[in-house]
Protein backbone atom coordinates (compact mmCIF):
# COMPACT_ATOMS: atom_id res chain seq x y z
CA UNK A 1 0.00 0.00 0.00
CA UNK A 2 1.49 3.30 -1.09
CA UNK A 3 -0.16 6.62 -0.37
CA UNK A 4 0.90 10.21 -0.91
CA UNK A 5 0.62 11.32 2.72
CA UNK A 6 2.43 14.60 2.02
CA UNK A 7 -0.57 15.82 0.01
CA UNK A 8 -3.30 14.40 2.26
CA UNK A 9 -5.46 16.76 4.29
CA UNK A 10 -7.55 14.94 6.90
CA UNK A 11 -11.19 16.03 7.23
CA UNK A 12 -12.06 18.31 10.11
CA UNK A 13 -14.17 16.61 12.83
CA UNK A 14 -17.74 17.82 13.30
CA UNK A 15 -16.89 18.83 16.84
CA UNK A 16 -13.54 19.49 18.45
CA UNK A 17 -12.64 18.76 22.05
CA UNK A 18 -14.51 16.74 24.61
CA UNK A 19 -18.00 15.49 23.81
CA UNK A 20 -20.36 14.59 26.65
CA UNK A 21 -23.47 12.50 26.10
CA UNK A 22 -25.48 12.76 29.30
CA UNK A 23 -28.68 10.92 28.41
CA UNK A 24 -28.07 9.12 25.11
CA UNK A 25 -31.22 7.36 23.82
CA UNK A 26 -30.97 3.66 24.61
CA UNK A 27 -33.01 2.84 21.50
CA UNK A 28 -30.04 4.00 19.42
CA UNK A 29 -27.80 1.39 21.06
CA UNK A 30 -30.06 -1.63 20.50
CA UNK A 31 -28.83 -2.42 16.96
CA UNK A 32 -25.30 -2.81 18.34
CA UNK A 33 -26.10 -5.53 20.89
CA UNK A 34 -24.28 -8.78 20.14
CA UNK A 35 -26.83 -11.33 21.28
CA UNK A 36 -24.63 -14.40 20.72
CA UNK A 37 -22.74 -14.07 24.06
CA UNK A 38 -26.07 -13.47 25.79
CA UNK A 39 -27.42 -16.81 24.58
CA UNK A 40 -24.17 -18.59 25.42
CA UNK A 41 -24.30 -17.24 28.99
CA UNK A 42 -27.68 -18.95 29.32
CA UNK A 43 -26.25 -22.22 28.01
CA UNK A 44 -27.79 -21.86 24.55
CA UNK A 45 -25.04 -22.35 21.99
CA UNK A 46 -25.58 -20.84 18.56
CA UNK A 47 -25.08 -17.61 16.68
CA UNK A 48 -27.75 -14.93 16.63
CA UNK A 49 -30.08 -14.86 14.72
CA UNK A 50 -29.53 -18.38 13.33
CA UNK A 51 -30.01 -19.80 16.83
CA UNK A 52 -33.77 -19.29 16.44
CA UNK A 53 -33.82 -21.95 13.71
CA UNK A 54 -31.89 -24.52 15.77
CA UNK A 55 -33.91 -27.72 16.24
CA UNK A 56 -32.64 -28.21 19.80
CA UNK A 57 -32.47 -24.74 21.39
CA UNK A 58 -34.40 -22.59 18.90
CA UNK A 59 -37.68 -22.34 20.79
CA UNK A 60 -35.98 -21.70 24.12
CA UNK A 61 -33.81 -19.03 22.45
CA UNK A 62 -36.93 -17.33 21.06
CA UNK A 63 -38.54 -17.29 24.52
CA UNK A 64 -35.39 -15.96 26.17
CA UNK A 65 -35.03 -13.28 23.49
CA UNK A 66 -38.67 -12.21 23.93
CA UNK A 67 -38.13 -11.91 27.69
CA UNK A 68 -34.95 -9.89 27.15
CA UNK A 69 -36.77 -7.57 24.74
CA UNK A 70 -39.56 -7.05 27.27
CA UNK A 71 -37.00 -6.22 29.96
CA UNK A 72 -35.22 -3.77 27.66
CA UNK A 73 -38.54 -2.13 26.80
CA UNK A 74 -39.29 -1.72 30.51
CA UNK A 75 -35.83 -0.26 31.19
CA UNK A 76 -36.35 2.29 28.43
CA UNK A 77 -40.00 3.13 29.15
CA UNK A 78 -39.48 3.57 32.90
CA UNK A 79 -36.08 5.25 32.45
CA UNK A 80 -34.45 2.77 34.83
CA UNK A 81 -31.13 2.96 32.98
CA UNK A 82 -29.38 5.83 31.24
CA UNK A 83 -26.52 5.79 28.77
CA UNK A 84 -23.71 8.26 29.30
CA UNK A 85 -20.42 8.73 27.50
CA UNK A 86 -17.47 11.07 27.28
CA UNK A 87 -15.08 11.04 24.34
CA UNK A 88 -12.75 13.24 22.35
Amino acid sequence: FQYDWANYTPPKPNQLGQVILDDYPLQNLLPYIDWTPFFISWGLVGKYPKIFDDSIVGEEAKDLFANAQAMIDKLIKEKLVTAKAVFR
